[in-house]
């Protein structure tokens, strides 16, 4: 039942906003306006980022059975090493999604929807993902700590934890949206809190039934380093390459899979990615 519930406090938030936030800018803006706002941000952003997301709850329901069974035979050393691995890799595929989707919205929702919205739209659009992007990585590390959670059976904890956060992603939309200067800008903000509240929430009790101390080193720095080169690459490329990525399938693709190949090689240099991590036919060489 706490997983259950869990599961659709996400989904009630997205239906408070719908009212929520067109019911707030209609106080300064056209209703049409208003109307068109949200539906950027829910339509083309929310959209967006429910892609990488996906991958972030199959890997949250792969760690319930594997930490669970190592719980239950007191194979504590098992579950720290479960537990830990499960946030790293959380981090280490979500941190680049971000930082990757960020960097390239405005261009990604050009090549996805030219044809059916304006240029002031896709670009308030690219605004709205370059920040909403940000909570993929925060997202990822809500679900791998909740699987953890739920393995260790503190079903309840993600349930409270993420309940709270959604209080909080209200309050600040009913503050932040109902302000002229920030507009439809506070959702996203709101969404990033929400997850940010949840996850180090999240982190901490993991942290304490699982019986281990969390290694920054490991979960922050050595994917932070690897996702900031891949980073600058990004950058680089998007400003030498200007209009074309607006406008080329072609030219985004060669830019997402160097990225890719660049982020791969640095998170293994700098050992954010293990071999263990890798298929078996990978890890010959170990």
């Amino acid at each position: 039942m706490p997983i259950t519930i869990g599961a659709c406090i996400v989904p009630l938030a997205g239906t408070v906003d719908s009212f929520m936030l067109v019911k707030l800018m209609k106080v300064y803006l056209p209703e049409q306006t208003a109307l068109s706002n949200y539906g950027i941000y829910a339509g083309l952003v929310i959209s967006l980022i429910n892609v990488p997301t996906a991958l972030a709850m199959a890997m949250s329901s792969n760690l319930v059975p594997s930490v669970s069974a190592k719980r239950e035979a007191r194979d504590w050393a098992g579950v720290k090493r479960d537990s830990a691995a499960g946030l790293r890799l959380a981090v280490v595929i979500g941190l680049p999604s971000s930082i990757g989707m960020s960097l390239l919205s405005e261009q990604i929702l050009t090549l996805l929807f030219h044809s059916r919205y304006t240029a002031e739209q896709l670009r308030l659009g690219g605004q709205l993902l370059a920040i909403s992007a940000l909570t993929i990585v925060v997202f990822t590390l809500v679900q791998a700590s909740s699987g953890i959670l739920q393995g260790l059976y503190k079903q309840r904890i993600p349930m409270y934890t993420l309940a709270l956060g959604v209080l909080v992603k209200i309050a600040i939309n009913y503050t932040a949206v109902q302000q002229p200067d920030i507009n439809i800008f506070g959702a996203p903000y709101a969404s990033l809190t929400c997850y940010i509240i949840s996850a180090g929430l999240n982190m901490y009790y993991v942290a304490k039934y699982a019986r281990f101390k969390l290694d920054w080193q490991e979960l922050l720095l050595r994917p932070g380093l690897a996702t900031l080169i891949m980073g600058v690459l990004v950058f680089a490329l998007s400003s030498l390459l200007g209009l074309r990525l607006y406008r080329s399938w072609l030219y985004m693709g060669a830019v997402i899979l160097l990225a890719i190949a660049v982020y791969g090689i640095a998170a293994i240099k700098f050992g954010a990615i293990k071999r263990s991590d890798l298929p078996a036919r990978f890890q010959k060489g170990q």
